[in-house]
């Protein structure tokens, strides 16, 4: 089992190295390059908006076949994960690279620094207070798509890849409960882990970082790096030495090859637009000459989507609404009470911390004989969805100062009026976010919760994840393009017509209560 982690935690960081390099190129380029920006931010932004499991398949289904020596399944893996972790790292470098500090800009125009100290001096520390928490949020998302992908099914084909999900998904069909309960154990003790040995002393070193009254600061890192002041700060020498050493070497080897380190560089950003604006093209025409090849031999499927995607659209309401109705009297006794916020918090923290592709086979072991496949579904659904609500409200919550409460107290104020005109203002932003991000968490577990493989047969009920799954299996490329094109083309629009209308009239309803007791 510790070898499954092991393989399944190198995949994941592999990923998320390949990840990080294209943030920071594809994020630096986009905040510099107004022409690039119009036209790959639109394509960014309706990429990371698209459930990523309903065009893996397709992508799958291509890399296997086109991919040598059987090194097909391995790449559509790590590609998936890529694809789940990016666009947030993306958006986290791109929005640092706009929002740079005028002081920092003044540093570079007085010291002069050359593109390379540019680079890793300024834009690199001043994007990590929003690329490390993203990150948390980017491993997260990896775990749960690494652990419903790594057994894969086309027509009559399987591959299994060795990992911490086969081994799950294979002991949870044999009914090893012992086993699988020690699977899920290992996982929710490795991301624990990380969270508090790796991502929690990382944000708690960036929040003194970025403090200006605390001599651990940005502007004693870039000094340090300068030689014009040492700090009294071990850790702050620790990881400027380390750091420095790091840029000197880079450096150092270009140099052996380059002469000019500010022409080397605007080359290297020419000749990275360049392969982007082919790739882009080439996509492009691949796509439209896929879909074509496609279509054509799509008869009758064409309703049978339509019908299979209402039905899964529902459910995800349902869901929703489900979660909505639990998490937010919770949430908001959890922030009355500093009793139950300390009790009910810390495991809320742990529990959506296990990818719920994790739990995926005890929760069918479980329930799949006791309860309705519809209720199973449902429930399912919901462990991949509550958490975006209840955590986005909850930071709303906190973010009301506690004199409101005393006065709420002191002048009697109803508590429907003090909801109105108090809570919900502040918290309905949030409530959206969390909404929209369930809602695309609910598409990406649908495809899986749908088309359940037991020890005897599979269990399924009529939805996109269903027939997604059945195309797969019977290798109907055609069904499994049109499953997958009509949740990418709907999300995307539902988030453009639904989602940010409501979001920019709950930003505007923000503080108009705040005067209004």
């Amino acid at each position: 089992m510790l070898t499954e982690l092991l393989l399944s935690f190198l995949r994941m960081l592999i990923a998320y190295i390949i990840s990080l390099g294209i943030a920071y190129s594809l994020g630096y380029i986009l905040a510099k390059d107004k022409i690039m920006e119009k036209i790959f931010m639109p394509f960014v932004d309706v990429l990371q908006s698209v459930p990523i499991l309903t065009f893996f398949p397709i992508a799958l289904y291509l890399i296997i076949r086109m991919v040598p020596y059987g090194l097909g399944p391995e790449i559509a893996v790590i590609f998936l994960i890529v694809t789940s972790m990016v666009w947030n790292l993306i958006f986290a470098v791109y929005e640092s690279m706009l929002s740079l500090p005028s002081s920092l800009k003044e540093i570079i125009k007085m010291f002069k620094l050359d593109a390379i100290n540019r680079f890793f001096m300024i834009y690199v520390p001043n994007s990590l207070r929003s690329v490390i928490p993203n990150s948390m949020v980017s491993w997260a998302n990896g775990w749960y798509f690494l652990i419903a992908t790594e057994i894969i099914s086309i027509g009559s084909e399987e591959y299994k890849l060795r990992g911490i999900g086969s081994f799950l998904m294979e002991n949870a069909s044999k009914g090893n409960l012992n086993v699988v309960f020690m699977g899920i154990a290992a996982v929710t003790l490795l991301i624990v882990a990380m969270n508090q040995l790796i991502w929690r002393p990382l944000i708690t070193i960036l929040d003194q970082f970025y403090v200006k009254k605390k001599e651990f600061n940005i502007y004693m890192f870039i000094a340090s790096r300068l030689g014009f002041k040492k700090s009294s700060t071990f850790i702050l020498n620790l990881i400027s030495t380390m750091y420095s050493s790091f840029v000197k070497l880079i450096k150092r080897m270009l140099m052996k090859y380059v002469e000019d380190i500010e022409g080397f560089a605007i080359q290297l950003i020419g000749g990275i637009k360049a392969i982007l604006l082919v790739s882009f093209l080439i996509f492009s025409l691949w796509f439209i000459e896929v879909s074509i090849e496609i279509v054509k031999d799509v008869g009758n499927e064409v309703f049978d989507v339509a019908v299979a995607f209402l039905f899964s659209f529902l459910r995800i309401l349902i869901a929703l609404l489900l979660s909505l109705a639990w998490t937010l009297p919770v949430v908001y006794l959890m922030t009355k009470s500093k009793t139950l916020e300390n009790i009910l918090l810390p495991i809320f923290e742990v529990v959506a911390a296990i990818p719920v592709t994790a739990l995926f086979p005890v929760v069918v072991i479980l329930l799949i004989n006791a309860f309705p496949l519809e209720i199973v579904v449902l429930i399912f659904l919901m462990t991949g969805m509550q958490w975006y609500i209840l955590f986005n409200v909850y930071g709303g919550l906190k973010t009301i100062p506690k004199e409101f409460y005393d006065l709420k107290v002191l002048f009697r104020i109803p508590e429907r009026k003090f909801l109105k005109k108090i809570v919900l203002p502040v918290v309905l932003p949030l409530l959206i976010v969390g909404m929209m991000s369930a809602v695309g968490g609910g598409w990406n577990a649908v495809i899986v919760a749908e088309y359940i493989p037991t020890s005897e047969n599979i269990a399924s009920v009529n939805g996109i994840g269903s027939l997604m799954s059945y195309g797969l299996k019977e290798g109907n490329l055609g069904l499994v393009y049109l499953t997958a094109l009509s949740v990418g083309i709907t999300v995307p629009l539902i988030n453009i017509f639904v989602w940010r209308p409501l979001l920019k009239k709950a930003g505007k309803r923000k503080g108009a209560g705040w005067t209004q007791l």
